[in-house]
């Protein structure tokens, strides 16, 4: 029977020691939850409430186990950040700080560290006993293995380069304490407040109930954990007829989230795109918000024999195996960041095009831009690609030539529409596009599979996206008007890049420009553009009244008054666009309308489908 019993911080935390069970999330409370805790704890100080309920822990001991440790199943998020609240306030009143007067700063330093580590309750330890590492193994809360270490460094004090949730949760409450000018005699009330004050509903749940259940109950209710979580516990339970083996595949799965976010915790959403974007390749389309469920309900099918229980654990090893494959986090983090990665060199090499100013890495550039929809897609293509026989090498040039064609035409489809709509609903792309990725993820001969069938028949079904005809693209892109300045700048510095190859490449180029409205937008200067009459607004966001500026150049005084004031800068510009420009002698609607028909058909040169 699940007992429960409320009790202070005090008296809970000197109940023994506690574990972080290994199936758990990581600690990722924000900045804004300790902020919260702070000042909703501090407020009920300084009202003279009697207590601060801080809501439910659930505890148990795992059978079986002879250490004593107590695990918490759910709460951990709030005992971490108590703890390091305890530590801040203990290492303030510690006997190396500066003598407080008035204030009880060897209690207060005393109970804290009774209520961090196990230790007697007549201890005569100080801080810097912690800090010397005499009683470092003794810390109350056993922290998971990913990030103990870490944990305890934050609790004696020590500095950290290493940015993570945990280090900005310690300076969020260090902060509070030190730069709130708080008096030492209401950091110690709010000590005791917190240690003796504060409540928590303590749930303790018998031995023989299955603690992976529980978590994975709590957490499909209420705060949702992160889907791959919840993945992964569920993954586990296939596992507890060995400890040995449930910890070799939390050592695998914890190596892929390192290797997706980079041993960086900021990153930690990357794990979660990576997980969504494996299983459409591998399931087809789930939608985000259904993520878990649907996973696992497909996992289930997967594993499913009915030969017996040795054989769905098999199956269950063969699934982690290639969730975990280092080839898979490298095709992600390939994707996610083409310039920081050895595979998209690769790829242009083994493609035979290492002179193409519109390589690998500038296609994946531009569709990150819409990753919900791409991502599945490029990851099964470049998985292909990785999983490619090296033994023949004209065999392989040959498919790496056609995977890099097909990846081409996806390019040049999404990027065609994207310009031609106000916005890109992703909605409308994701389920076709997410079945197309696993049909590729599941072929054994990608030669055999053939894009452009499948984006003439979704164009098929979607009248406003037209565009593979390149007259059809034209007659669209001719009157678009963008207020979108990134998408401007990648539609315009693909053109010039394209002509400017050898002095922009891409993508770096985008960054090294400026965004120019002929027409400026400013109503002030047009009165020094007379051929708009009332229009201005009109053709103001056309793409034919848009350049790109490279490098220094004086916009101050009367630049954006006329037309002719500008001409020199455009004709003193490096950019190739810019020389049309110059050699006008006036700009007026006529010219907008003519120069964005050229470019949407220079567009079609730069976005186009290779047969």
């Amino acid at each position: 029977m699940v007992v429960s019993k409320t009790r202070s911080i005090h008296e809970l935390l000197t109940l023994g020691v506690f574990e972080i069970p290994w199936y758990q999330r990581y600690y990722d409370w924000e900045k804004k939850h300790a902020t919260r805790l702070l000042e909703d704890t501090w407020t009920a100080v300084q009202d003279g409430e009697p207590c601060y309920f801080l809501g439910s822990v659930m505890l148990t001991k795992r059978a079986g186990d002879t250490s004593g440790r107590i695990e918490i199943i759910d709460g951990q998020q709030r005992l971490i950040t108590l703890s390091i609240i305890l530590s801040v306030l203990g290492r303030y009143f510690s006997g190396d700080n500066i003598c407080r007067g008035g204030v009880e700063r060897d209690l207060v330093e005393r109970r804290a560290l009774r209520l961090l580590y196990d230790l007697k309750d007549n201890h005569s330890h100080q801080f810097s006993d912690a800090s010397s590492g005499r009683f470092s193994s003794m810390l109350r809360i056993h922290a998971p293995e990913e990030y103990r270490l870490h944990y305890k460094n934050i609790v004696i004090g020590q500095e950290l380069k290493e940015k993570t949730k945990l280090l900005d949760a310690n300076k969020t409450i260090d902060q509070f304490f030190h730069e709130g000018r708080r008096t030492d005699s209401d950091l110690e009330r709010y000590f005791h407040f917190i240690t003796n004050c504060v409540e928590i509903s303590c749930l303790t749940i018998p031995e023989e109930m299955n603690p992976n259940k529980i978590f994975e109950t709590i957490n499909s209710r209420g705060k949702p954990l992160a889907a791959i979580d919840l993945i992964r516990n569920y993954l586990y339970s296939y596992f507890n007829h060995s400890e040995e083996e449930r910890q070799d595949v939390h050592r695998k799965i914890e190596n892929m989230r390192r290797n997706v976010i980079d041993n960086n915790s900021r990153y930690a959403g990357r794990f979660d795109e990576y997980a969504r974007c494996y299983f459409q390749c591998r399931y087809g389309f789930i939608h985000k918000e259904q993520l878990y469920e649907k996973v696992r309900e497909k996992i289930e099918e997967d594993i499913f024999d009915d030969s017996g229980e040795d054989a769905e654990i098999q199956r269950a090893r063969d699934l982690i195996d290639d969730l975990t494959d280092p080839i898979c986090t490298e095709v992600y983090k390939s994707i996610a960041f083409p310039e920081e990665g050895a595979l998209c060199q690769a790829f242009t090499r083994d493609a035979g095009e290492l002179r193409s100013g519109r390589d690998l890495p500038v296609l994946l550039h531009e569709l990150a831009r819409y990753k919900k929809v791409t991502f599945p897609v490029l990851f099964a293509l470049l998985f292909h690609y990785c999983r490619l026989p090296q033994s023949d090498s004209q065999k392989h040039r040959v498919a790496v030539r056609h995977l890099r064609k097909m990846i081409i035409q996806f390019n040049a489809y999404v990027m065609r529409v994207s310009f031609i709509v106000a916005k890109f609903e992703t909605s409308r792309f994701e389920e076709p596009f997410s079945r197309l990725a696993s049909k590729i993820f599941r072929s054994r001969n990608t030669r055999s599979l053939n894009m452009m069938a499948f984006l003439k028949k979704f164009e098929s079904e979607h009248s406003d996206y037209q565009v593979i005809n390149d007259a059809q693209f034209i007659s669209r892109m001719k009157w678009v008007t963008e207020k979108n300045s990134n998408k401007i700048k990648l539609f315009l510095s693909a053109i010039a890049g394209a002509q400017d190859l050898e002095l922009h490449p891409q993508p770096h180029f985008q960054k090294e420009l400026t965004l120019e409205h002929i027409l400026p937008r400013s109503e002030r200067f047009h009165a020094g553009w007379p051929r708009f009459g009332n229009a201005h607004q009109e053709y103001v966001d056309r793409y034919g009244n848009m350049t790109l500026l490279a490098g220094p150049h004086n916009t101050a005084g009367d630049y954006n008054r006329s037309f002719s004031n500008k001409k020199e800068t455009f004709r003193s510009n490096p950019i190739s666009l810019n020389r049309d420009l110059s050699r006008k002698h006036d700009w007026g609607p006529a010219n907008i309308n003519e120069r964005q028909e050229k470019l949407a058909k220079m567009a079609t040169q730069v976005w186009r489908f290779p047969k």
